[in-house]
């Protein structure tokens, strides 16, 4: 048998914690509400099931904290402490980060050339085979440059909301005092260059085509842009005490996002998957 990913490792342990602690969902959201943090049903759903990997930050402090209380109290469970939580969590993001970008490539290896012309086909047809290879093959490698900015570019993204969180929670008495600080200033900044290094990708994708996967790197661009108008909202005005860091609006923008990545990837391998031909389809 294979050996466990990291990312499976470190959902299934958080599963049993859960399962010795004996907190449902609804517990839990309500214990991280006591102490200011939002863990909604839907976050935390996917860092048990493994469809996310938490990130290091006071919320997946929290959700460590709050297990292992209870499921030594309840269960008599060892406490392993932060420091091994955070050592998992590591390399599950770091495994995370390796393998999303080549995910899309696993399903659009680089397009199979074309059968050699035969000679009695003329010089025109193999030159025209050729150039529909060359051109498949340019469609390819701006799909992948796409696939590899955009999953760059939401990492950035969610980089950014987990600091602001952080930071929310920890100086919340002078940022609701009106002193937004130099670090708000700082996260408003890296916002408004965490996409850019996307737009000549798209670009690229949306000249060579065909409308199918056009139509869905739109979807992707625009799911970026709902991330980010997301953050932005949340940064500035700040939040009141009485309302707290909503953690929702991420969360549904950040699943609209998947789901649009997963769009694009399998359409891309229904326009790759076919075989090269003379003139590309539009």
């Amino acid at each position: 048998m294979g050996e466990t990913s990291a990312r499976d490792r470190l959902a299934e342990e958080l599963r049993k914690l859960k399962a010795a602690s004996g907190l449902t969902y609804t517990q839990i959201e309500s214990q991280a509400t006591k102490q200011g943090r939002r863990l909604t049903r839907s976050k935390l759903s996917n860092w048990f099931t493994g469809m996310n990997v938490p990130e290091a930050d006071a919320s997946f402090t929290l959700l460590v904290q709050l297990l292992e209380k209870h499921a030594h109290t309840r269960s008599g469970v060892a406490v392993r402490g932060l420091q091994w939580w955070h050592a998992l969590q590591k390399k599950a993001a770091a495994e995370r980060d390796a393998t999303d970008a080549p995910k899309l490539a696993a399903g659009i290896a680089p397009p199979a050339a074309p059968a050699e012309a035969a000679p009695h086909q003329g010089d025109v047809g193999a030159a025209a085979t050729e150039h529909g290879q060359w051109f498949r093959d340019q469609r390819w490698q701006a799909y992948l440059t796409l696939t590899q900015e955009w999953d760059a570019a939401h990492r950035r993204l969610k980089s950014i909301w987990s600091r602001a969180e952080d930071a929310y929670y920890q100086d919340v008495n002078h940022i609701l005092q009106g002193d937004i600080g130099e670090i708000y200033n700082a996260f408003l900044d890296q916002l408004e260059e965490a996409t850019a290094p996307t737009i000549t990708a798209f670009q690229q994708v949306t000249m060579l085509g065909p409308s199918a996967v056009a139509s869905a790197a739109l979807e992707l661009e625009q799911a970026l842009q709902r991330l980010r108008a997301v953050t932005k909202s949340q940064l500035f005005p700040v939040p009141e005490r009485t309302t707290g860091w909503d953690s929702e609006p991420w969360d549904e923008a950040d699943l609209a996002a998947t789901r649009a990545r997963q769009v694009f990837a399998d359409r891309v391998r229904s326009v790759l998957d076919s075989p090269p031909t003379p003139t590309p389809r539009a």
